[in-house]
């Protein structure tokens, strides 16, 4: 029976239109050290863009000494939309990557601007004083 209760739980999530946050998403999906520092890549697959920043970003920013110690989240954007992400403003444009420091957005790259380009904002907007 709980294993059917999950189930209907994760069906609800995926289905929910882009925006709403259920409170059970929203509690687990915030990390509460604030320490913490991590990127947040929302993508669709409806996004024409979204493959081409997948294969000249994301898998370089993978083998970079950054990837290495700055972890990197790619969410569908579509079925989780910002749940749990506390953001100084929506996500209107896809791909759009968001540095998050204990959950609270602290910077963000809208669009490809290039892997060194990538690289550099993610060193700028990681480190922590900023």
């Amino acid at each position: 029976m709980r294993l059917v209760s999950a189930i209907a739980v994760v069906a609800m999530v995926v289905m929910l239109p882009s925006g709403e946050t259920p409170d059970l998403l929203t509690s687990a999906s915030v990390t509460a050290d604030e320490r913490h520092t991590e990127v947040v890549v929302f993508e669709a697959g409806r996004c024409v863009a979204c493959p081409q920043f997948r294969d000249a970003i994301i898998r370089p920013y993978f083998r970079s000494g950054r990837g290495k110690t700055l972890p990197m989240h790619v969410v569908d954007f579509d079925a989780l939309g910002t749940a749990g992400r506390a953001l100084r403003q929506p996500v209107t444009e896809l791909p759009t990557s968001v540095v998050l420091r204990g959950g609270i957005e602290v910077g963000r790259i809208v669009g490809n601007p290039g892997a060194s380009r990538f690289l550099a904002a993610m060193d700028r907007l990681a480190a922590p004083d900023s």
